[in-house]
C-alpha cells in the first residue's frame, strides 16, 4: 500500500483550504466521499477492509477519495456546512480534471453529495449512497453518536469518541481503525464544533431535484442511520433504487459479496461499451434549464410540478425535433441538446423561449460550439462543461452563447449583444460570451 500513500496529493479550495486526495485505478471515474471521524487518505489503507474495498473499485475506476475539510491531512476552515464541503469536492474535482464521473457518499456525506448531485446534475452519472444522513438530526442512532460525540469532546475524551466506530469494524480492523479514528478526533474542541455543525446539515429540500440513477445501500444491523431515511431518498430521488443487505455498516463491513453485487449491477461492471469514444464532430452543445424548479415542487407538490416539467421537456424535444436537432438527456429540470448546424440550435432556443413566455416557469438556455466526444448516445469533453457553465451566466429567458457559435453565424439573421468575457469555472482563459437578442 505504500505506493498507493506515496500518491496522495493536495489542492487549494477557492475559500483558501488545503485538501488532501489519492486516485488510483482507471476506468470511469468516481469519487468516494468518507465519514466524517473516519477519514484520512493515508491511514486508512491499514484498515482491510477500506484497502480491499478501494482495491475492488479501482478494478473498474478511476477512483478518487479525498479527506474533507477538518479531517485527515486536509486543512481546517471556521464554519463547516454543506457548502463549506461542497467546495472541497468542486477543488478536487477541478484539480483531477474531470467533467462528468459517478458520486459515492457514506452517512454524514449524504448531504453533500445530494445537494452537489441536484446543483449540477449535468455532471453525475451516476449517484451511490451508503447508509446516507439526508438530514442528520433526524438520522437516529447517528444524531444519538453525534450529540454525545458532542458532550464527549466538550470534555475532551477523543479516546472514547474513537472507540464507538471499533465496534462496528471486524477484528482484523479493529485495531488500525482505532488509530485512524484516535489521530482524526484528537482535536476535541475542533471536533466539538464540526459535530455542532454536522447537526445542522439537511438535503431533503434537494432530494427531488436528483436527475442523475441513484443506488441507496443499507445494511440490516446499521448502527450508522435509520432505514427511514434511506427509504426517504429512495422514494424521493426520481431515478432511485434501494439495495439493503446483510451486516453491520455498509459499504465497508456489511456482505461485501452483496454490495459488490449491487454496484457493479449499478454501475455496469463487466458491460463495456460496444463501441469505443469517438469524436462527434463540429457540434453545438445546449443546455436548457428551468429556473426556480425546487419552487415549483414545494409549490405545486411533486405529481403537478413533474407534469409540468415533463411538459416543458415535450416543448424543448418538439422545438429540437424541427432543427433536426438531438435531445441527448432530460436532467430533471433541464436538458442537454447538440445540433450539428449552430443557426439551428439558435433557431431552437428561440422558438423555446417564445413557447415558455406565457408559462409560470421560465428556462435559461446556454451553449457552445466545439468537438463533443460522443459514447454510449451521451457527450463529453471541455465543449459541454463550457456550455454548462455559459448556462451558468444565464438570467430567466436568457439564450447566452459562446464566442464561437456567434462566429459560426456571421452574417445570418442572429443578432447578439455583447456581454464581454467572463472566467468560467474550469477555464483558465476567460471566455466572451454573447446574449441573443428577440
Amino acid at each position: 500500500m505504500s505506493d498507493l500513500r506515496r500518491s496522495i496529493r493536495f489542492t487549494t479550495t477557492d475559500d483558501g483550504v488545503s485538501i488532501a486526495y489519492w486516485e488510483v485505478g482507471s476506468g470511469p471515474p468516481l469519487v468516494l466521499l468518507h465519514n466524517f471521524g473516519i477519514s484520512h487518505s493515508e491511514l486508512e489503507w491499514e484498515v482491510p477492509s477500506f484497502a480491499s474495498f478501494y482495491t475492488t473499485l479501482a478494478e473498474h475506476h478511476r477512483l478518487i477519495r479525498f479527506d474533507p475539510r477538518g479531517s485527515g491531512l486536509s486543512g481546517r476552515s471556521e464554519t463547516l456546512t454543506v457548502d463549506d464541503v461542497i467546495l472541497d469536492l468542486e477543488a478536487v474535482v477541478a484539480a483531477s480534471g474531470l467533467d462528468r464521473f459517478a458520486l459515492f457518499g457514506v452517512a454524514t456525506m449524504g448531504p453533500v453529495v445530494i445537494r452537489f448531485s441536484a446543483n449540477d446534475p449535468q455532471r453525475i452519472t451516476h449517484l451511490v449512497l451508503c447508509e446516507p444522513d439526508v438530514t442528520v438530526a433526524s438520522a437516529e442512532e447517528h444524531a444519538r453518536y453525534i450529540r454525545g460525540s458532542i458532550a464527549l469532546a466538550g470534555s475532551g475524551s477523543g479516546e472514547l469518541i474513537a472507540s464507538f466506530w471499533t465496534l462496528l469494524a471486524a477484528d482484523e480492523d479493529a485495531g488500525p481503525l482505532l488509530e485512524l479514528t484516535r489521530i482524526d478526533t484528537r482535536d476535541s474542541e475542533y471536533q466539538l464544533m464540526s459535530n455542532q455543525a454536522v447537526l445542522e446539515w439537511d438535503s431533503a429540500p434537494s432530494l427531488g431535484s436528483v436527475s442523475s440513477p441513484a443506488l441507496i445501500l443499507f445494511s440490516k444491523d446499521s448502527n450508522i442511520t435509520s432505514l427511514d431515511q434511506a427509504r426517504q431518498a429512495a422514494a424521493t430521488i426520481p431515478d432511485a433504487r434501494l439495495t439493503i443487505v446483510d451486516g453491520g455498516w455498509t459499504p465497508y463491513f456489511a456482505d461485501r459479496a452483496a454490495v459488490l453485487a449491487a454496484l457493479s449491477d449499478f454501475l455496469g461492471w463487466g458491460s463495456p461499451s460496444d463501441s469505443p469514444p469517438i469524436a462527434a464532430g463540429i457540434s453545438t452543445v445546449v443546455f436548457t434549464d428551468v429556473v426556480a424548479s425546487t419552487e415549483v415542487l414545494d409549490r405545486l407538490g411533486d405529481e403537478a410540478a413533474r407534469t409540468t416539467l415533463r411538459s416543458i421537456e415535450d416543448i424543448v424535444a418538439a422545438a429540437a425535433a424541427a432543427q433536426s436537432g438531438r435531445v441527448v438527456k432530460h436532467l430533471g429540470d433541464g436538458s442537454l441538446l447538440d445540433f450539428d448546424s449552430a443557426s439551428d440550435a439558435l433557431d431552437f432556443a428561440r422558438k423555446v423561449q417564445i413557447d415558455l413566455a406565457e408559462g409560470d416557469l421560465q428556462v435559461r438556455i446556454g451553449m457552445a460550439a466545439g468537438e463533443p466526444i460522443r459514447e454510449d448516445d451521451d457527450l463529453h469533453g471541455a465543449v459541454v462543461v463550457m456550455a454548462s457553465r455559459i448556462t451558468d451566466e444565464a438570467s430567466p429567458g436568457d439564450v447566452i452563447a459562446s464566442d464561437g457559435v456567434r462566429q459560426l453565424v456571421l452574417g445570418k439573421s442572429f443578432e447578439f449583444e455583447d456581454l464581454g468575457e467572463r472566467t468560467l469555472k474550469g477555464f483558465d482563459e476567460p471566455l466572451r460570451i454573447w446574449r441573443l437578442q428577440p
